[in-house]
């Protein structure tokens, strides 16, 4: 942050980021306890924590013997907040972080709830299909519902990268969301098994809860592990909503 970041375009150095950066270092050389580190909006946190989690995870890998296993978690609040820890210019930054300090590149990976991706089934069936390839093909469909379709057979089915214009008239992505019973398509399945095995892994609030409810059934997390709250402020709310029942 102080030496290499402000040679990049546009990169100006910042005291407090440095000194919010050197906070979590601090904490994560002290294992096994809880830190709490403020700061203010705009500081630039999430390039912060990034790098110092990249740092203390490549550096247990040169390391070897048990400190080779380590891994990070970044639990957040908002989609928003997750899709920006995995722009193209932060993994830059991580990379070339890495690759200056002779560290060995990671693997960062991204985990939603199910909710979040399509359910090719019920896609189809909306398109009065038996499956997406004979909705692609079908010539009565309207154009926007054959793109719909191309897109589900093309992508990872995430519904927050989905036109929505796309959808037909009155239909929602709940509609063609998966829901808690469906099975998991491939693809997914896949995605998700192999986010377990990242060296960075970034879940949300909700997601950590069921983590640890379920002794690390989402994240795969066994020590040594650093886990990082993002938004912090908003977990106890969610965990309270996921793991209760409300009587009235």
């Amino acid at each position: 942050l102080s030496d290499q970041l402000p040679k990049r375009s546009g990169f100006k150095r910042n005291p407090v980021q440095i000194a919010y950066a050197e906070a979590l270092i601090d904490g994560l050389a002290q294992t096994g306890k809880i830190h709490f580190v403020e700061g203010d909006t705009g500081i630039g946190k999430s390039i912060a924590y990034q790098l110092a989690l990249a740092d203390w995870v490549a550096k247990g890998k040169l390391m070897g013997g048990e400190q080779a296993a380590r891994r990070a978690i970044v639990s957040t609040h908002s989609r928003a907040l997750q899709r920006q820890l995995l722009q193209p210019d932060n993994l830059a930054i991580m990379r070339d972080y890495l690759h200056h300090n002779g560290l060995p590149p990671l693997t960062f990976s991204l985990r939603m709830g199910r909710e979040n991706y399509l359910n090719p089934e019920r896609l189809a069936l909306l398109l009065g299909a038996p499956n997406l390839e004979a909705a692609l093909k079908n010539p009565r469909l309207p154009q926007a519902q054959r793109q719909l379709a191309q897109w589900a057979i093309e992508s990872d089915g995430c519904l927050l990268e989905l036109d929505t214009a796309l959808l037909p008239e009155g239909c929602q992505l709940s509609d063609i969301a998966l829901r808690p019973n469906d099975p998991l398509p491939e693809n997914v399945e896949a995605q998700q098994q192999a986010a377990q095995q990242s060296d960075v892994l970034i879940i949300n609030h909700a997601l950590l809860a069921v983590d640890l409810v379920t002794q690390g059934n989402i994240t795969q997390a066994a020590a040594p592990y650093a886990l990082l709250l993002d938004e912090a402020e908003h977990y106890p709310e969610i965990a309270e909503a996921l793991l209760s029942h409300r009587v009235s």
